[in-house]
């Protein structure tokens, strides 16, 4: 250490200090994050599907069955894609002679199904995965390895 308090005579005892100080608030704060997985536990086997709308042609070819799927928002482990069906997307298009709207598949465009399994903690009002609580029409943002997007629980089954 020179006169100046510097080691080598380009770092001080202050700097040093600082370093540690915000290597501890890191630690710190990471303590208070959200956790990376939602634990399942003991709970009870449920299903449940997740409608995502208005996909392109191939869209559900690229979901595997039996990979693990996660919220996209906090990163919850939330079950395991059991199965993947699609249908035509539908929409309302004017039937000018006879003055109503009928409904149409769009070209090119589907509803997409991911079943999915995981064990979850049941009670009259509410069904959750770990943390995450699982609800017919509950708008959901959903990812694995192979996708990414965002739909609707439509249908759940507890077993």
């Amino acid at each position: 250490m020179d006169k100046n308090g510097r080691f080598f005579g380009k770092i001080s005892i202050i700097d040093i200090l600082f370093a540690l100080l915000v290597v501890a608030g890191f630690v710190f704060l990471r303590g208070f994050a959200a956790p990376t997985k939602a634990v399942a536990g003991t709970g009870t086997p449920i299903n449940y599907t997740v409608e995502l709308q208005r996909k392109d042609t191939g869209f559900s070819d690229m979901i595997k069955t039996g990979e693990t799927l996660f919220d996209s928002e906090k990163g919850y482990e939330i079950g395991t894609i059991t199965e993947v069906t699609q249908e035509p997307f539908r929409t309302d298009v004017p039937d000018v002679a006879n003055k109503i709207f009928r409904s149409a598949p769009a070209d090119e465009l589907w509803n997409v199904y991911v079943t999915v399994e995981a064990n979850a903690n049941s009670t009259e009002r509410e069904t959750a995965v770990g943390q995450y609580m699982v609800m017919v029409g509950k708008e959901v943002f959903v990812k694995s390895r192979s996708f990414a997007s965002n739909g609707f629980v439509v249908k759940l089954v507890k077993e």
